[in-house]
C-alpha cells in the first residue's frame, strides 16, 4: 500500500508536468488563433503578410522545433526568429497607420501572448521529473520485493509467484512513468492545436 500511495503521488507529479506543457500548447494555438482571425479581417496588403508570418512560425514551430524538444533538446532560433519576424511585421509602419489603435494593440497582446506560451511550452519541455524521487521509488520497490520474498521463504512458489506478481507490477508502473517522464517525448502532448494554423482557410484567401 505504501509503494502504491508513493508510486501515485510520483506519477502525480509527471502527469502535472504533461497538464502544464498541454496548457501552454493551447494558450499558444489560441493566442495564434485569435492574431490569426483579426488579420483575416483587414485589407489583403495588411492582413497578407500577418497570415504568412503567423503560417511560417507555425510551420517552423511544428517542423523544426517540436522534433528537437521531443529528443529533450533545446530548440535553436529558427523558431524565435520567425517570432520576432511576426511581430516585425505586425509593427510594420504600415499597419500601424491603417489600423485603428484597439485593433492594432489587440494584434500585438496575441503577439505577446504567443511569445510568453512558448516560453512556457519549452521550460516543460525540459522538465523530466525529480531524479531523487526515482530513486526513492525504486528503493522503496527493493525493499519490498525483500519483503515479499521473506513472507513466503518457507514455500518456493509461492514465493516465486508473488515476486513474479509484484516484479509485473512495478515493471509497468515504471515503465509508464519512464514513457511519460518529459511530455513531448513519445504520444503524451500533440502539436496539432498549433499545426492547424499552418492549413487553415482565411477569409483574404478567398478574395
Amino acid at each position: 500500500i505504501l509503494f502504491a500511495l508513493y508510486t501515485t503521488f510520483f506519477a502525480s507529479d509527471i502527469w502535472n508536468i504533461r497538464d502544464r506543457a498541454q496548457t501552454a500548447i493551447q494558450q499558444e494555438a489560441e493566442a495564434l488563433r485569435g492574431l490569426f482571425r483579426l488579420a483575416e479581417q483587414q485589407p489583403p496588403a495588411i492582413g497578407g503578410p500577418i497570415i504568412a508570418a503567423l503560417r511560417a512560425y507555425a510551420q517552423v514551430t511544428i517542423q523544426v522545433e517540436w522534433p528537437l524538444l521531443a529528443r529533450g533538446e533545446q530548440p535553436g532560433e529558427q523558431s524565435l526568429d520567425r517570432w520576432r519576424q511576426l511581430l516585425r511585421v505586425v509593427l510594420a509602419e504600415p499597419v500601424v497607420k491603417s489600423l485603428p489603435g484597439s485593433v492594432h494593440s489587440a494584434m500585438v497582446q496575441e503577439v505577446e501572448r504567443v511569445h510568453v506560451a512558448r516560453h512556457q511550452r519549452i521550460a516543460q519541455s525540459q522538465r523530466h521529473g525529480d531524479p531523487l524521487k526515482w530513486f526513492a521509488v525504486a528503493c522503496l520497490g527493493a525493499f519490498t520485493l525483500l519483503t515479499v520474498a521473506l513472507v513466503h521463504l518457507e514455500n518456493w512458489r509461492t514465493q516465486l509467484a508473488a515476486l513474479l506478481i509484484y516484479s509485473a507490477a512495478i515493471s509497468v508502473s515504471f515503465a509508464a512513468a519512464y514513457l511519460q517522464r518529459s511530455p513531448f517525448q513519445v504520444f503524451v502532448v500533440s502539436p496539432e492545436p498549433i499545426a492547424e494554423l499552418i492549413t487553415m482557410e482565411s477569409l483574404l484567401d478567398r478574395r
